[in-house]
């Protein structure tokens, strides 16, 4: 008979589960996954930090490009060596040469 998983193992197993569906790029999915591993260790940033890292991920996925790389900028807060909100920041489209000049004279 085998005996129930330690609380450790679940935890674990849950953290391969959200790393699994990052890489499947299923935000939803991964972000409930990353919220209760999150509620876990209320204290842990590494946690925090890829939770918001998902939140950027659904904001640039529905087209919300400002508020994803305000997300990612929190999650590098939380935790400087998050590799996928670095590679996230670097990919996003930068604004066109001369758009400030074209905003100004446009919004005269």
């Amino acid at each position: 008979m085998s005996s129930p998983a330690a609380p450790a193992d679940d935890e674990l197993m849950l953290e391969r589960h959200a790393a699994r569906l990052i890489q499947l790029r299923s935000w939803d999915a991964a972000r409930s996954a990353l919220h209760v591993l999150a509620t876990q260790r209320p204290g842990d940033p590494r946690r925090r930090a890829q939770l918001t890292y998902v939140r950027g991920q659904q904001a640039a996925t529905a087209g919300d490009l400002a508020s994803a790389r305000r997300a990612w900028r929190d999650a590098l807060q939380l935790d400087p060596a998050l590799a996928d909100a670095h590679v996230a920041l670097r990919t996003l489209p930068r604004p066109p040469a001369g758009w400030r000049r074209w905003w100004r004279r446009l919004v005269r």
